[in-house]
């Protein structure tokens, strides 16, 4: 890494309460109306049980998926009313929350020339359709990618699109490490124990460069210790009902002076940035009932941070 001293970057983490656009086995998340908390949803029993809801499912995943276009596309119009100062770096948007056929308004509208974000861009089950082929080439997936992702022939392998700041590359980083919920879901064994996540460099407006890694919920979770790369940044797209399991990891990596940007579904909330603080001056945003965190619901996190050196929270703004 450059050895340089005060690197600010600012994060945005858009926290959303979604129907997760994820496939588990034969169980569509998003044609839920809701959840139990244990991921499952009342079209699914009925279905388990021969009713017959398909077209109820389609309704439930129309009517959710026009609605969250107008979610998202608020979203988008929010980031570009921003100042230049203002604008954020980096975007994470929690596991699960951004549907495929939505990418190309995300990837369209908030890059810029010159300075474009870096955009986690939540998880998505793998498509496979001649569609869906044509619309990951369009939005700068290189070919021997998707090739690579469909010789796996995992019907739910779940992938995180990586909108990186030249504004046109996306990386389709497959989520590797299954939750044991997961694994029971989709009725496969678990391959791998490790695994190297990809390595974005963003570059900032000034030409400086940092590098950045994303883990998608349970891979955070079973990759303490393990990380062979050392980021500036560590980015966590989560759909978790208790992210006090992440404490240990986000300790780790910050005693190693690396910032944690924590993105759970709304459902859940918890979404936060982890840094050393210093303890002999007050954080408004640490002490209760805020805690460092937003709560459930629908929320924007928007701060700066600095990297490399003695990480520490600039400013925030909800």
């Amino acid at each position: 890494m450059n050895p340089i001293v005060d690197l600010k970057a600012t994060i945005a983490l858009v926290q959303l309460t979604c129907h997760p656009s994820l496939r588990l086995g034969e169980s569509f998340l998003s044609w839920e109306p809701f959840l139990d908390n244990e991921g499952t949803g009342p079209l699914e029993t009925l279905w388990d049980n021969d009713f017959h809801v398909d077209d109820l499912q389609k309704y439930c995943r129309d009517r959710y998926l026009l609605w969250h276009r107008a979610r998202l596309a608020a979203i988008v119009d929010w980031f570009q009313d921003l100042e230049d100062l203002e604008r954020p770096d980096v975007i994470v948007f929690p596991e699960g929350s951004i549907p495929r056929k939505f990418l190309s308004c995300l990837h369209s509208k908030l890059s810029r020339h010159g300075h474009s974000p870096t955009i986690f861009a939540g998880t998505h089950s793998f498509e496979w359709s001649k569609e869906a082929w044509q619309d990951y080439l369009a939005l700068g997936v290189a070919e021997e990618q998707l090739k690579t992702l469909l010789a796996s022939e995992i019907e739910s392998l779940s992938v995180c699109p990586i909108l990186h700041h030249d504004g046109k590359r996306v990386t389709l980083q497959p989520k590797q490490l299954l939750s044991p919920w997961e694994v029971t879901a989709i009725g496969l064994s678990q391959s791998s124990t490790t695994f190297t996540p990809t390595e974005v460099v963003h570059e900032l407006s000034n030409k400086t460069k940092f590098t950045i890694n994303a883990f998608v919920c349970s891979e955070a979770l079973q990759q303490l210790g393990t990380n062979p790369q050392t980021p500036d940044l560590l980015v966590v797209l989560s759909h978790n009902r208790d992210f006090s399991r992440f404490a240990a990891l986000e300790e780790h990596y910050s005693k190693n002076q690396i910032p944690v940007a924590y993105c759970n579904d709304g459902r859940f909330g918890g979404s936060h940035v982890h840094v050393v603080n210093d303890a002999r001056n007050e954080n408004w945003f640490a002490r209760s009932p805020r805690s460092g965190s937003l709560p459930s619901g629908d929320g924007i996190l928007l701060l700066q941070t600095n990297l490399r050196v003695h990480p520490a929270l600039s400013w925030v703004e909800i």
